[in-house]
C-alpha cells in the first residue's frame, strides 16, 4: 500500500513538472497540431511510465523514445517482462530497432482519439506497435513481440525538432 501511495505521488509530481510541448497552445491549436503530426507521420512518442504484464509498473527517468517518420520507425525503449527467447547480446534486451519497411495505419477512435497500428517487416523479431493518442497529446503505446510478453507505456507525443 505504501508503494502505491509513493508511485501515485511520484506520478503526480512528474505530470506537473513534465515539459510538455503543447503548453503554449490553445486546445484547438493542440488538436490541430496533433492531427498534423499524426497525418504527416513525423513525431516522437516519449514514454514516462512503463507497465509490464508481469511485475510492477515503473516511472521512467531516462530519455527513451519511439520516433516515427514517413520512412523510418526508430525505437529506443526499455523492456521489463518475460522473454521466451533470451537475446544473444544482453545489450539488446530492450526494445531497440530501426525499421524502414513497415505498415502505418491510422484510424479514428472514441472521443477524438487516434489509433495507430505499426507493423514492422524488416526487424529480426516482428513487432506490432499500437499507439493511442488522445486530443491533449497524451498517448498509450502497446508493443507486442514474437518472443516476449506484451508491454505498455504511457507518455506523450511531441514534434520532431529539425
Amino acid at each position: 500500500m505504501k508503494n502505491l501511495i509513493k508511485i501515485s505521488v511520484l506520478l503526480f509530481i512528474v505530470s506537473l513538472t513534465t515539459n510538455n510541448c503543447f503548453a503554449q497552445h490553445s486546445d484547438i491549436d493542440k488538436k490541430e497540431l496533433i492531427n498534423d503530426m499524426l497525418n504527416s507521420q513525423k513525431f516522437v512518442f516519449v514514454p514516462e511510465y512503463v507497465s509490464p504484464m508481469a511485475g510492477q509498473g515503473r516511472v521512467l527517468t531516462s530519455p527513451y523514445s519511439l520516433e516515427i517518420t514517413k520512412d523510418t520507425v526508430k525505437a529506443d525503449m526499455p523492456y521489463f517482462g518475460v522473454a521466451y527467447t533470451a537475446p544473444i547480446n544482453p545489450e539488446n534486451a530492450g526494445i531497440y530497432f530501426t525499421s524502414t519497411k513497415f505498415n502505418y495505419d491510422m484510424s479514428n477512435g472514441k472521443q477524438g482519439r487516434k489509433e495507430i497500428s505499426i507493423k514492422t517487416k524488416d526487424v529480426h523479431n516482428a513487432r506490432t506497435i499500437f499507439l493511442t493518442v488522445f486530443s491533449n497529446g497524451k498517448a498509450t503505446l502497446n508493443v507486442t513481440d514474437q518472443n516476449r510478453q506484451p508491454i505498455s507505456f504511457n507518455g506523450y507525443i511531441k514534434e520532431i525538432q529539425d
